[in-house]
């Protein structure tokens, strides 16, 4: 056992793009593979999804073999997930809270390490482009996600986070200048 500590490099981005958060990570970079991995993650709280579409996304642990045990498994193979613009489908998905009655948050994503991904170069420009265009393809599925309340907290319909700010503005007597001057 070497006295020295094992230290890995990850870079991490993060955004928000129409309302759903994201991560792009990119790590393991050495000599074996000087261009690393990259992952996109969507990260979307259960409240955020309306009641109707709740069951589609946030999925119960299925029976699986020991080995497979670190996590909790999931099948998402046939979901409204695994039908979202993922590069190369969907190889990962968490559930994270939960405990203590805390908001549970579900984080899928994918990856950019198969075969077809062997000598491509990527980068974090590139694999963000995916990352909103796996966002676009949840709004398809799911046209009455909502949105985080910036204002006054919780999730709304889009138009609701609208009527908020508009709320926000006469309780604080904000005018808003003309846009022709």
């Amino acid at each position: 056992m070497s006295a020295e500590p094992d230290v890995s490099h990850t870079d991490v981005w993060s955004g928000v793009f129409r309302g759903v958060a994201f991560r792009v990570v990119h790590w393991g970079v050495d000599e074996r593979r000087p261009n690393g991995t990259w992952n996109f993650y969507l990260m979307l709280p259960e409240a955020q999804l309306p009641e109707r579409r709740l069951a589609d996304f946030s999925l119960e642990p299925i029976e699986a073999p020991e080995r497979w045990q670190q996590h909790a498994p999931y099948s998402y193979m046939g979901t409204a997930i695994d039908s979202l613009e993922w590069h190369c489908g969907c190889t990962h998905y968490c559930k994270l809270g939960g405990a203590d009655g805390t908001p549970v948050r579900i984080e899928m994503g994918c990856d950019y390490n198969h075969l077809y991904d062997e000598g491509q170069v990527y980068h974090e420009a590139y694999v963000i482009s995916d990352a909103c265009r796996c966002i676009d393809s949840l709004w398809e599925v799911v046209p009455d996600l909502l949105v985080r309340d910036t204002v006054y907290g919780g999730f709304v319909t889009p138009d609701g986070l609208e009527e908020s700010k508009a709320r926000w503005r006469r309780e604080h007597q904000v005018v808003e200048k003309d846009k022709t001057e």
